[in-house]
C-alpha cells in the first residue's frame, strides 16, 4: 500500500495515466464534472469577489477543463492552470490555448496568487494537511477546495478520508469562513456516487465585508438539492452533446486514421517507383557513357583518317608534280620516241 501512495503522488504516474487511459476513462469529463459542481455551491458573496477582478490558480488542474468552464463566467478575473504533469499541461495547452498554463508542484511554486482553487487532489495525499498548508503559503486571500467527503470505501488512488472533526475553523493565518455539503448520489451522474465537500478558507485581517452566519457553515439543503437537481439536468444534457461531438471527433479520427494508411500505402509505391525509376536513370547513365567512350573512340579513328587523308593528298600532290616534271624531260621525251620506234618495229 505505501508504494503505491508513493507510486501515485509521482510525475511519472501522472504522466502515464495523462498519456494513456485518462480520456478513455472519462478523466476530463470528471474534471468539468467537479468544476461544476464547486461552482454552483459558491456563495452570493464570493461569487462576487470572483467577479470583481481577482488572479485565480487551478492548482491540480489536470488537462485543464475545469478553467476552461470557470473563466469565462468571471471575464474580470485571471485564470491560470498549474499541475505537476508535463503530460497534463501539454494537452491542457493544446485544448485551451486561450488561458495560461504552468507544471509545477505546489512545493515549487513562487508565484502568489489572490485564490488558490483546487479540486480533488488532496485525497491522493497522505498527509492532505501539509498540502493545505502550502496552498495557504502561495494565496493572499482565499483558498478553496473540493474535496471527497465521509469516503468510506476509498478508490485506489484516495488515501486520506474527510470528516467534520479534520477542519479547524481558525488556523494560523486562515479562518474557514464556508462549507457546504453536496451529496452527489442525490442526482444521477457517472463521475461520483458519493459525497463532496466545498470549503473556503480565507485570509485573516483582509477586511473583508462579508458577515458570515451559520449559513455559511450550514445552508438549506433541501432547497439547493433541488436547485442542483435542476442544474444537474442541465449540465447532463449538455455533456450529452459533448459525448456526440467526441464521438464525431472519434469517427472523423478513425476516418483520418484510414487516410493516413492509404496515403503511407501510395508513398510506399511511390517509393518503389523512385527507386524504380533511379535505377532505370542509373543503367541510363551508364549506357550513355558508354556510347560517348565509343564515339569518343570512332571520332579519334576519324580524326586519324582525315589525317591520312590529308597525307596523301599532299603525296599525290607532290607525286603529281614531279610526274609533270619528269614527262617534259628530254630523258622523258626520248624514252616515249623510242617506246613509239619499237612498237612500229614490233620490238615491244
Amino acid at each position: 500500500m505505501e508504494d503505491l501512495k508513493t507510486e501515485v503522488n509521482s510525475r511519472s504516474y501522472w504522466n502515464n495515466r495523462f498519456d494513456s487511459d485518462w480520456e478513455q476513462n472519462s478523466g476530463r469529463q470528471q474534471t468539468l464534472y467537479f468544476a461544476e459542481v464547486a461552482h454552483s455551491l459558491f456563495p452570493n458573496w464570493f461569487h462576487e469577489i470572483l467577479a470583481s477582478g481577482v488572479t485565480v490558480a487551478d492548482v491540480g488542474c489536470a488537462e485543464g477543463d475545469g478553467v476552461h468552464h470557470l473563466a469565462p463566467k468571471y471575464p474580470k478575473s485571471h485564470f491560470v492552470g498549474i499541475d505537476f504533469s508535463e503530460e497534463a499541461i501539454e494537452r491542457a495547452l493544446k485544448l485551451y490555448p486561450e488561458y495560461s498554463f504552468y507544471v509545477s508542484d505546489i512545493k515549487e511554486m513562487d508565484q502568489k496568487f489572490d485564490v488558490i482553487f483546487s479540486s480533488n487532489t488532496l485525497e491522493h495525499f497522505y498527509e492532505p494537511f501539509e498540502i493545505l498548508h502550502q496552498l495557504f503559503e502561495k494565496a493572499e486571500r482565499y483558498v478553496v477546495i473540493l474535496i471527497p467527503f465521509q469516503e468510506r470505501n476509498r478508490f485506489k488512488e484516495h488515501f486520506y478520508t474527510f470528516e467534520y472533526s479534520d477542519f479547524q475553523i481558525d488556523y494560523k493565518d486562515f479562518d474557514l469562513v464556508y462549507s457546504r455539503e453536496y451529496d452527489c448520489s442525490k442526482v444521477e451522474n457517472i463521475f461520483w456516487a458519493g459525497k463532496q465537500l466545498l470549503l473556503i478558507f480565507e485570509r485573516k485581517n483582509i477586511n473583508s465585508k462579508h458577515k458570515r452566519t451559520l449559513g455559511d457553515y450550514i445552508g438549506n439543503l433541501s432547497e439547493e438539492y433541488d436547485i442542483l437537481n435542476n442544474v444537474r439536468k442541465e449540465l447532463l444534457l449538455k455533456h450529452e452533446r459533448l459525448s456526440d461531438k467526441m464521438k464525431i471527433e472519434i469517427n472523423k479520427s478513425k476516418n483520418l486514421h484510414v487516410d493516413i494508411e492509404i496515403l503511407k500505402t501510395k508513398n510506399s509505391q511511390l517509393d518503389r517507383l523512385i527507386e524504380t525509376q533511379f535505377e532505370n536513370i542509373n543503367d541510363l547513365l551508364n549506357k550513355h557513357n558508354y556510347y560517348e567512350s565509343v564515339i569518343q573512340e570512332v571520332t579519334n579513328k576519324l580524326d586519324y583518317a582525315a589525317r591520312q587523308e590529308q597525307w596523301l593528298n599532299s603525296e599525290l600532290y607532290r607525286l603529281t608534280l614531279e610526274m609533270a616534271a619528269i614527262k617534259k624531260s628530254l630523258i622523258w621525251k626520248s624514252r616515249q620516241v623510242s617506246i613509239r620506234l619499237a612498237k612500229k618495229s614490233k620490238l615491244i
